[in-house]
């Protein structure tokens, strides 16, 4: 399952975006999500609704790619 990943306009930079282009990740950018507090301390993002941060934009996405990573396909039950 590949994860909703959120971001602030005015908390990523173009680089930002490029960076998350190549990782795969598809970043969904908004003017202002609300974290005010999150968005002048650093890097941030939103990743299903939880709140990711990081001393650096790139440390953000390898939190994201490991969330994402971490899905693992359930089988489905074997019916009786």
């Amino acid at each position: 399952m590949v994860p909703t990943v959120e971001c602030c306009l005015r908390n990523v930079t173009a680089e930002c975006r490029t960076a998350a282009r190549r990782r795969g990740i598809e970043l969904s950018i908004a003017p202002c999500r609300e974290r005010c507090d999150a968005c002048r301390a650093g890097p941030f993002v939103l990743v299903d609704g939880d709140l990711r941060t990081g001393a650096e934009f790139a440390t953000v996405l390898d939190g994201v790619e490991t969330a994402s990573s971490d899905d693992t396909e359930i089988p489905p039950e074997d019916e009786p």
